[in-house]
């Protein structure tokens, strides 16, 4: 390739990962629910804490469910394609669900549920259609990379938050113009969409190829391991390839040593370099670790995702005055919780990605990058307990934000990370798709049991507060389950771990 060429395609690709970056500040709207959230607790909706959690389990079904199959598009057709139904799709559901809150003779709750299914599906559009062409067009600082396009997604949250509190809210309630907010948020997503659809491409030079294509020396013990690994589920490894692997000798040390970062520990041979896509895919779910890290997934993200959604209402819940007033409930100080919790969000996707790139333990890349994991979920179980046993009032609410935003985000940053190291980069998105389903299931149980707490601690206040409940009963035996549910993700990380370096340890002898 000529010169020029070369930095043609290097501007293309850093115009692609700006790209991506912008995708995550603008996409990431379904953040402002939770500021918005108890609107729908007052007229006109006059919703119970079920039905407002339904709308989020509906936000996340969207979000989760589909990731698959966008995932599987992307890898397949390339992040033009769903940053292109981000674009059709983001404006027509805001603008249907301001709508239907407007009309509440409508059958509001399945408008708006529908709506926010498509929104939920539009954002996860942008955001595989941004992490997929950073993992791909910068494989040497994957971590980084990844760190920062989801980061980029958690501050979403941070500044469209402010945004609404600033600028739309009624001068006269004092409450936010739910309609014109939902018009501001659609509008601008697509925008982005659809300049995301013009720029975002795979763009590989000519080095990063000579680099993937450099690593089919390794140790006669990893292609053992490979050989059996494949014939355990009926794949006649030898016919995959004519070719051999050599022991590795001391000279190729260093230079496998560089290279474990950027190759996946199951594509470490010539043998599962050349498998087809579909049965890479078929030993992904054939894998058991794999159902480990997904039910560990389950466990971490679901609560987090609940309380995301809740936090506002949460923090309402130790407000001094009783909620069912007729005064306003969404103050300046909700929304600086909420912004506190997209703030702790970025800073652990930035601060965890960026250890993700770190060699915190020698010889072995897959147990770094775990050990970065587990103290992300013991940030987000910490949360959950103080939210169990110290939130007992709104001055001291604010450590459960601080510590389950920084958890979560190093959760989501280094989850599909470890991915592409495990199980390689190739079908990132479709493996990511699949264990993403993971947050959408735990989501909703969890949503349901913190929805059914609330409401029954509700209906047991006399007089009865009109579906908003007061005091930390509404949600400290929820924080309880949480908790618990977070330290058995963490166990069964731990158990993941011990199994991925037992079959994956690289040792090179002096």
């Amino acid at each position: 390739m000529s010169g020029s060429l070369y930095r043609i395609r290097g501007l293309r690709k850093w115009a692609a990962f700006t790209c991506a970056i912008l995708n995550g500040l603008v996409g990431g709207t379904p953040a402002v629910f939770a500021l918005y959230a108890p609107s729908f607790q007052r007229p006109p909706l006059s919703y119970t804490s079920l039905q407002v959690n339904l709308l989020g389990v509906a936000c996340q079904l969207g979000l989760y469910l589909t990731v698959p199959v966008i995932g599987w598009v992307c890898d397949t057709y390339g992040p033009a394609y769903i940053a292109g139904f981000a674009c059709v799709s983001a404006l027509p559901a805001y603008v249907l669900a301001a709508e239907a809150y407007t009309h509440p003779q409508w059958p509001t709750a399945a408008v708006l549920a529908g709506c926010y299914a498509v929104i939920g599906t539009a954002t996860v559009s942008m955001y595989m259609s941004a992490l997929s062409t950073v993992a791909r067009n910068h494989p040497r600082s994957r971590g980084l990379s990844m760190a920062l396009v989801t980061a980029s997604f958690g501050s979403a949250g941070l500044w469209q938050v402010q945004l609404a509190d600033k600028l739309f809210r009624s001068p006269v309630t004092g409450e936010l113009d739910l309609p014109r907010l939902f018009f501001a948020l659609g509008g601008m997503v697509s925008v982005v969409a659809f300049v995301s659809t013009c720029v975002l491409a795979s763009y590989k030079t000519p080095g990063c190829l000579a680099c993937l294509g450099s690593r089919s020396s390794r140790s006669r013990r990893q292609s053992d391991f490979i050989r059996q690994h494949f014939t355990r589920r009926g794949i006649d490894a030898d016919s995959t390839s004519s070719a051999s692997i050599a022991p590795s000798t001391e000279d190729a040390n260093d230079d496998d040593d560089a290279a474990d970062e950027e190759t996946a520990l199951l594509s470490r041979s010539i043998e599962l370099d050349k498998a087809t896509a579909s049965v890479r895919i078929s030993t992904f779910l054939k894998d058991h670790s794999s159902w480990w890290y997904f039910l560990a997934f389950i466990l971490l993200a679901g609560p987090a995702e609940v309380f995301i959604n809740n936090v506002g209402t949460m923090y309402y819940a130790l407000g001094p005055s009783p909620l069912g007033a007729l005064t306003t409930i969404v103050s300046p100080s909700a929304s600086t919780q909420v912004s506190l919790l997209a703030a702790a969000s970025t800073f652990g996707r930035l601060a965890f990605g960026g250890l993700c790139d770190v060699p915190l333990i020698s010889r072995s890349a897959i147990a770094s990058k775990m050990v970065v994991l587990l103290v992300a979920a013991g940030c987000s179980t910490v949360g959950f307990v103080w939210l169990a046993t110290g939130a007992s009032s709104q001055d001291r609410f604010w450590p459960a934000p601080v510590l389950v935003g920084l958890g979560n985000g190093g959760i989501f940053t280094a989850y599909p990370v470890i991915v592409s190291v495990v199980w390689g980069i190739d079908n990132l998105a479709t493996y990511w798709g699949l264990l993403a389903v993971a947050p959408a299931i735990g989501g909703s149980a969890f949503a349901i049991v913190y929805a059914k707490l609330y409401d029954a601690a509700a209906n047991a206040t006399s007089p009865p507060t009109a579906a908003l409940c007061r005091g930390v009963r509404c949600f400290n035996l929820a924080a309880a389950y949480f908790a618990a549910s977070n330290a058995i993700g963490v166990a069964l990380l731990a158990g993941a771990l011990v199994v991925w370096v037992r079959r994956f340890r690289v040792r090179h002898d002096a």
